[in-house]
């Protein structure tokens, strides 16, 4: 994990990618593990019940399959966990919202260009099934992000990660025009810590955490 200096005074700096690494590296270990048992299974010998040669070819190919595949996923994990070493995140304080990865530090948005702000989420609608019923109530809530509200769309280009949302339902009424999305990571506990240095940090701009509809599609 990459060193980093302490936050500012009166600073909150939330980390987006460190609560995704015990898990990684799990999945990580685990697709390695099965990879590695395709594979000594694949270099010892095949038999089968009537040593039907058929059946043998057939095993041999799914170990193939079996040993690229997990294979693929173990590389793949070992190269997301390399990224994840420079850790990223949200850097909240007096004087408005930065994005930090790493040493850099790059403002998003100042208080003072801000109208109102807020963390939002998506609850997918119930479905008439037990068994999606249940999918629901383990996934919970997705979508977490934060909104900000501008009189006017000043950001654009400031930061990849801040999307200039079109016309969604305000939660409340009165709010500014222009409305941009910064989407957090996946987690629960990192939309409360947003919500908490937020509220703090601005209680006069922030109006709380909402619900926004439900919309599948990523990046919306």
């Amino acid at each position: 994990m990459t060193d980093l200096p302490p936050p500012p005074p009166g600073a909150v700096r939330i980390d987006f990618r460190g609560g995704a690494t015990p898990l990684l590296t799990v999945g990580v270990a685990l697709a390695a593990l099965l990879a590695v048992g395709c594979g000594v299974m694949l270099a010892g010998p095949l038999t089968s019940e009537n040593d039907d040669p058929t059946t043998i070819a057939v095993a041999r190919v799914v170990l193939i399959c079996g040993v690229l595949l997990f294979g693929a996923v173990a590389l793949g994990g070992v190269v997301t966990l390399r990224n994840l070493r420079r850790p990223a995140g949200l850097l909240v304080d007096h004087d408005g919202l930065d994005w930090w990865q790493g040493h850099d530090r790059v403002r998003l948005a100042s208080w003072d260009e801000v109208g109102a702000v807020a963390v939002s989420y998506m609850r997918k609608p119930v479905a008439l099934s037990a068994g999606a019923a249940i999918g629901n109530a383990l996934i919970g809530v997705q979508g977490w992000s934060l909104e900000i509200w501008m009189s006017e769309a000043t950001l654009g280009g400031r930061s990849r990660r801040l999307l200039h949302v079109p016309a969604d339902p305000a939660p409340v009424d009165g709010l500014p025009p222009v409305r941009y999305r910064l989407f957090l990571a996946p987690s629960p506990d990192v939309a409360r810590a947003t919500a908490e240095a937020v509220a703090a940090a601005a209680p006069q701009r922030w109006i709380g955490t909402v619900e926004r509809p439900w919309n599948p599609v990523p990046g919306s």
